[in-house]
């Protein structure tokens, strides 16, 4: 029988002593605490990640019946790694010439990334157009036409799609391609920590070999694993188009359409010397060239790209956008 000092829930002090133990606790003066990043989670983590894993192997084996009746002849695909990174690490693998997919699961949150590496990617294009598919012997980088760009969202589209099926509620899921780019030196697609799922597949086709990326949110990944799909209210911001349809701007300028920029407006200032810059105090007034204040630079993050006429409307300050700053 115990009693009520020994049931007793044993609590850790703050500025305790680690070595000694306290009565009902299994805790050793050779415990360590473990620190937690909430920002982090764990769906992807060590316990799940085998299932991931088996997951994403059957997606290869069903992709590779579907790619070798697209590019006909025996396409091979082999799961080489998948784990959870963050944003800014990944970022690294497409900012190299490449074939990128920029794309988002209706009717989830996040946008993901697919990645075809070059020059398996122009190999591929290649094959698609009637070529041989064999790889130049001096690849050149270039800006893809808009008949490469439809082409590599068609294959896009098979790889998505197929994805989707390993997932709950598979016939809900609507992989919806928001831009196809040749560069993404300059692309972001979340924050720098942002987790993210990093899927890396080995395709072969004889005679090429090359690797194929994904990067999805773990937010979506999370949503995917438990089956939890909300209904699709996003078709009216992302509509659907034909594969043959070539990307406009207005397609590519969705990926960016909730990232906050910031806008400031300035008049040109003045020069002073480091001396008179270390002699000012409160109180100080500063002359500025009258000449200058009806012209206002708008700056969009750190770039000008407006000049403007500075006024009034409906009470408040406001610029009226007269020329616009070409690079």
């Amino acid at each position: 029988m115990t009693t009520q000092e020994e049931t007793k829930p044993a609590v850790a002090m703050p500025g305790a002593n680690p070595a000694i133990n306290i009565v009902g606790s299994n805790v050793s003066s050779s415990s360590t605490v473990e620190s937690v990043d909430f920002r982090k989670p764990r769906t992807a983590g060590s316990p799940n990640i085998e299932k991931l894993r088996c997951q994403h192997m059957e997606w290869l084996a069903g992709l590779e019946k579907k790619l070798t009746a697209h590019f006909r002849q025996p396409c091979t695909l082999e799961l080489e790694d998948i784990r959870t990174l963050p944003c800014g690490q990944i970022s690294q693998l497409w900012r190299v010439p490449s074939q990128l997919s920029i794309f988002k699961v209706e009717p989830l949150r996040g946008v993901a990334l697919l990645q075809i590496s070059n020059p398996l990617g122009t190999c591929l294009l290649n094959r698609l157009m009637g070529g041989t598919g064999e790889p130049a012997e001096v690849p050149q980088a270039h800006e893809m036409t808009d008949i490469e760009k439809a082409l590599f969202e068609q294959t896009s589209r098979i790889i998505l799609k197929e994805w989707c099926t390993i997932w709950p509620n598979a016939e809900r899921l609507k992989p919806q391609i928001l831009a196809v780019e040749s560069e993404g030196q300059f692309l972001e697609i979340a924050s720098k920590d942002a987790q993210m799922l990093a899927v890396t597949a080995r395709f072969g086709m004889q005679p090429l070999q090359g690797l194929i990326h994904l990067a999805i949110p773990i937010y979506t990944i999370s949503s995917l694993a438990k089956g939890r799909i909300p209904e699709a209210e996003a078709s009216r911001k992302h509509p659907v188009r034909s594969a043959a349809a070539p990307i406009s701007s207005h397609d590519t300028h969705l990926l960016y359409g909730e990232v906050p920029v910031t806008v400031t407006a300035e008049w040109a200032g003045i020069e002073l010397s480091a001396v008179e810059i270390l002699g000012l105090k409160t109180g100080e007034v500063l002359r500025l060239d009258g000449s200058k204040a009806s012209s206002v630079s708008i700056r969009l993050g750190d770039q000008t790209r407006f000049q403007g006429r500075p006024g009034t409307l409906v009470g408040n300050w406001a610029v009226e956008l007269t020329n616009i700053v070409r690079d």
